[in-house]
């Protein structure tokens, strides 16, 4: 599938009792899709890409840590915005 542009957004997160998932919709031309991702899989891209390109230049990702509870609801929206700045760069 070829695309001149690809948006990705965080739209939403669901949050268990263990952890949060991030509701992430991808659009593609006419096609959109939606993806639910834990901030794991995140981590596990990051590492994904910097092995696979070692010397490209990639956005910080959000400390997987927070001295409050990463369930906060104010520490999950500030992951989702930067969750989503990561994806977009």
């Amino acid at each position: 599938m070829e695309c001149s542009s690809i948006e990705i957004q965080i739209v939403d997160t669901e949050a268990t009792q263990h952890h949060t998932d991030y509701i992430i919709r991808v659009s593609c031309g006419m096609r959109s899709w939606i993806v639910k991702r834990r901030y794991s899989d995140f981590h596990y891209l990051d590492k994904q890409l910097k092995r696979l390109s070692p010397n490209a230049q990639f956005p910080a990702l959000p400390p997987k840590r927070y001295l409050r509870s990463s369930s906060d609801p104010e520490i999950v929206d500030q992951r989702k915005e930067q969750l989503e700045e990561y994806l977009n760069g």
